[in-house]
């Protein structure tokens, strides 16, 4: 097996590992989503504030809070103001 070969193979595995972890990744964030939804403005609001802790959200999370709270008519400022 040559070298272009090799770097070939090397490429197209890689290029199905980052496919994989995409598809894996977006699965997770539509089950997160479907399962904020339903959630009160509260409780979205108290998951983007919630803290930086080993017990706070995690940044996918908090992000999934904010686009719905944004689908509900709240904007940037009025997020960011809002503690709960």
């Amino acid at each position: 097996m040559g070298f272009f070969d090799k770097a070939f193979k090397f490429a197209k595995d890689a290029g199905t590992v980052v496919s994989n972890s995409i598809a894996e990744k977006a699965s997770e964030i539509s089950a997160k989503m479907a399962e904020y939804e339903p959630k009160s403005d509260d409780e979205l609001f108290r998951i983007v504030h919630s803290g930086s802790g080993f017990f706070s959200n995690s940044g996918t999370e908090k992000g999934i809070a904010y686009k719905l709270l944004i689908e509900r008519g709240y904007s940037q400022e009025e997020i960011k103001e809002r503690t709960s």
